[in-house]
């Protein structure tokens, strides 16, 4: 890191980095809003302003988003659910567009804060989770004997309430740790990122868990393609499958926890439930959905799924946008396509965009393009 880095010129975006994962569940108003809100006030003023750029094509996605998925929204939306939403895409154009005009080293400098503030939350969320069992829960599931989902005792969270948003947070804190190791190769990165694998682990999520797998999978595969012949991939890619399972084996042996249980089932049929809600479905609500947080309402099942969120409760004209967004940034460079394919597959399982992980997806966008200054 650059001892010559500015903390005044860069009070914005360290701002957003540093706090994008202070929500505390059921505090309001959560610590993050005072930092976010400061933050866009401190934009307007010109020394901070004149460093604000950003490409034409993102202003278009952006004021696309805003538009088709809230605007259109407005009247028939949970207000408190539509701002989780708005604050997570305002966070990840704000850093894009604050460091754009910065070097690499200052771009790295403001990923390890952030990955370091964040990692610290996360490790106290663990923790906290650890330390106090859901009793009531353990008493209920003994009772029953239902043994085999005694592990849902340990996956509650401070910050975000469920521990599978903790697990989500800390993969892409993995993704961010291995992009700057491998912009820095410093020390620290692998430090965090061996904390954050641990804490993935310990988050209990399963999609989590699997979605860790994917990266890293995807991210040996590259190392080796640009150094090795595919026939060694190829066996790789078969010892990493044997490895998986094993590794999901003996790691949830101790909890007893069985991957086919009600949560499990029920993402398999949601699918069934959308498909018959969405051939019902008017013209104007085919296009606009039914609003932010509206789902419920309208089906027996939460849509624990982005795509499906999205498309239910924004439309077509929502989910169109969303896609692009998704595809701009995929395609940018390597980590990017790993990191949003991650991100993607791991949203399979929620259905919430949160500022938490956006801030590490920008700041992943940022680091790892072509550097504009000297480092």
């Amino acid at each position: 890191m650059n001892c010559n880095f500015s903390f005044r010129e860069n009070l914005p975006v360290l701002l957003l980095c540093c706090s994008s994962s202070l929500y505390i569940f059921q505090f309001f108003p959560a610590p993050f809003y005072f930092f976010f809100l400061t933050s866009l006030f401190l934009i307007f003023f010109p020394c901070y302003s004149k460093n604000f750029q950003l490409s034409y094509f993102d202003w278009l996605i952006f004021i696309g988003i805003l538009i088709s998925m809230f605007v259109f929204r407005l009247l028939d939306s949970d207000y408190s659910v539509m701002s989780y939403y708005v604050i997570g895409f305002v966070c990840f154009y704000t850093i894009i567009a604050l460091l754009s005009t910065k070097s690499l080293n200052e771009k790295v400098t403001c990923g390890y804060i952030a990955l370091g503030s964040s990692t610290l939350v996360m490790v106290m969320d663990a923790c906290f989770r650890f330390l106090t069992p859901n009793t009531d829960y353990i008493k209920a599931i003994t009772s029953q004997g239902n043994e085999s989902l005694f592990f849902y005792a340990y996956k509650h969270s401070f910050v975000f309430q469920d521990s599978n948003f903790s697990g989500l947070l800390s993969v892409m804190l993995v993704c961010l740790s291995l992009c700057l190791w491998q912009k820095t190769n410093n020390k620290y990165a692998l430090f965090f990122l061996l904390v954050n694998v641990f804490l993935v682990c310990f988050s209990l999520s399963r999609a989590a868990i699997f979605g860790m797998f994917f990266f890293f999978s995807m991210s040996l595969i590259y190392f080796l393609y640009i150094t090795c012949g595919r026939l060694l991939i190829l066996s790789l890619i078969m010892f990493f499958c044997v490895l998986l399972l094993s590794f999901v084996a003996v790691f949830f042996a101790p909890f007893d926890m069985t991957f086919v249980d009600g949560s499990l089932l029920t993402k398999f049929a949601l699918f069934e439930e959308v498909y018959a809600v969405i051939v019902n479905f008017s013209i104007l609500e085919l296009f606009y959905g039914w609003g932010f947080n509206r789902s419920m309402e309208h089906m027996d099942l939460a849509a624990h799924n982005i795509i499906v969120t999205i498309l239910l409760e924004t439309g077509l004209i929502g989910l169109f946008f969303f896609s692009v967004f998704i595809i701009r940034n995929l395609t940018k460079n390597v980590w990017c396509s790993f990191s949003f394919l991650t991100f993607i597959l791991i949203s399979m399982s929620f259905g919430l965009i949160i500022s938490a992980y956006m801030v590490p997806l920008a700041l992943i966008v940022t680091i790892s393009e072509k550097d504009k200054g000297r480092f």
